[in-house]
């Protein structure tokens, strides 16, 4: 089935009320389950683990993980957040944007960064701008977006197009920085 046809088919469901709300509370559970899941398995955790660093028990834990229970509060989830070091969104969006995020997740979406983590890749970056710097490659260049950060190798080889040979005059037309696989960060430059 062509994308435009899974929409299409929907939209129609979506003109019935109580499919809308079970489409909101399966993709708030299983969502949030899969994530708790995966972001635990990322940091090596079990979850007897994330349990003892939840002060409670591993059974809440599995509770959480089981997309069939629904066992979460603001509360939980704060407490969750802290100790991923994660920032956390909760909010209501219309049913087109709510469809369009549920839409394109990605496998590392449900596994972000700890706060100290992004930190790591944004001083690698921020040290590389500076070096270009002081090599007088770089002139104003300034962080325009940090997008998706996750662990991989830091590629800046295609940070710098020199527009000219000679040195005094030579500034950076374009800069991307890329964190492979998938992650990049954009920079606006000028002279």
């Amino acid at each position: 089935m062509a994308n435009s046809d899974k929409y299409t088919d929907l939209l129609s469901k979506f003109q019935d009320k109580e499919y809308r709300d079970a489409y909101v509370n399966a993709e708030i559970v299983n969502g949030l389950s899969y994530q708790i899941q995966a972001m635990r398995l990322d940091r090596g955790w079990t979850q007897e683990e994330l349990a003892e660093l939840l002060g409670t028990r591993q059974s809440v834990i599995s509770r959480l993980e089981n997309p069939n229970n629904e066992a979460f509060s603001i509360k939980m989830l704060e407490a969750l957040a802290s100790i991923f070091d994660t920032g956390l969104m909760i909010r209501f969006v219309p049913f087109t944007k709510l469809v369009a995020e549920t839409a394109k997740v990605r496998d590392s979406d449900l596994r972000p960064d700890s706060f100290e983590k992004e930190q790591s890749y944004i001083r690698a970056v921020t040290q590389e701008i500076s070096a270009a710097r002081r090599g007088g490659n770089v002139f104003n260049t300034m962080p325009l977006l940090v997008e998706d950060f996750s662990s991989g190798e830091l590629d800046v080889s295609s940070m710098f197009k020199v527009s000219d040979t000679d040195p005094k005059r030579s500034r950076t037309e374009y800069s991307e920085v890329s964190v492979k696989p998938k992650r990049h960060v954009y920079y606006v430059t000028g002279a």
